[in-house]
């Protein structure tokens, strides 16, 4: 179904607590993940905002990053609901996209936002979906500054 497709409501999607509760769980995964990033001194949050269900943070000192729970990326793009946002030119996008798995584009030109999926692990505890993930955000940073120039 298309995203901008409305199928008429059932009343069991309205009184179902599990899908809000997921969703709840998904921004407290955001929130964490951010968290544990700052401890291990990859990213700082101060002064930067957590808007809805994600998180504004600032990696390796240089690079502004949001991750978020993207409904939209999810349905369009499958694999997960945590996405990491990067904003730069077409030409550090396509680098990129080449160098993380699963890396989609949207725009051009100077204004080009990367979208990697922030896989979430199945079949464990949530410490371990935490440790995954940050793993992976270590590598998305690490890539963003093999890859891209310092902002000026």
């Amino acid at each position: 179904m298309a995203p901008d497709t409305f199928a008429p409501l059932r009343a069991e999607e309205l009184t179902d607590v599990r899908v809000p509760q997921r969703l709840l769980n998904y921004g407290g995964l955001v929130d964490a993940i951010a968290h544990r990033m700052v401890k291990d001194r990859i990213a700082v949050t101060k002064g930067l905002k957590a808007v809805g269900f994600g998180r504004w943070m600032l990696v390796h000192g240089n690079f502004y990053v949001h991750l978020k729970v993207s409904p939209t990326a999810w349905h369009e793009h499958g694999a997960t609901p945590l996405w990491c946002e990067y904003k730069c030119s077409e030409d550090v996008a396509q680098n990129l996209r080449a160098q993380l798995d699963g890396a989609t584009l949207d725009g051009s030109g100077k204004a080009v936002v990367v979208r990697i999926p922030v896989r979430l692990k199945a079949g464990v505890e949530r410490d371990g979906v935490i440790d995954d993930a940050v793993t992976q955000m270590r590598s998305i940073a690490d890539a963003l500054l093999e890859t891209c120039p310092a902002p000026d």
